[in-house]
C-alpha cells in the first residue's frame, strides 16, 4: 500500500525561509512517501512571504498556497489544513 501525506506550513513574515522550507520538505519526504503535499498558509503576512508561497505553488505541483487577510494563528490554520 503506498502512502501519503500532507504537510501544513503556517507561516508569518517568513519570506527569508519559506523557500528552503519547502525544499527541505519535499527533499526528505520524496524518496520516503508515495505522495505529498505541502500546504502553505500565508497568515496575513507583511513582507512577501505570500508572494513567494505563489511562486512555490506555481513552480511545483505538490505545493498548494492559501493566504488568510490577518493573522488568525496556528490553531485556526491547522484546523483549515486537515
Amino acid at each position: 500500500m503506498e502512502h501519503s501525506l500532507s504537510v501544513i506550513v503556517p507561516a508569518l513574515n517568513e519570506e527569508g525561509n519559506i523557500a528552503a522550507t519547502v525544499d527541505t520538505v519535499s527533499s526528505t519526504l520524496r524518496d520516503k512517501v508515495g505522495e505529498f503535499e505541502i500546504l502553505i498558509f500565508d497568515d496575513g503576512s507583511q513582507d512577501r512571504t505570500g508572494p513567494i508561497a505563489d511562486e512555490l505553488a506555481a513552480k511545483f505541483p505538490y505545493v498548494r498556497a492559501f493566504h488568510n487577510p490577518e493573522c488568525r494563528g496556528l490553531g485556526y490554520n491547522y484546523r483549515r489544513g486537515v
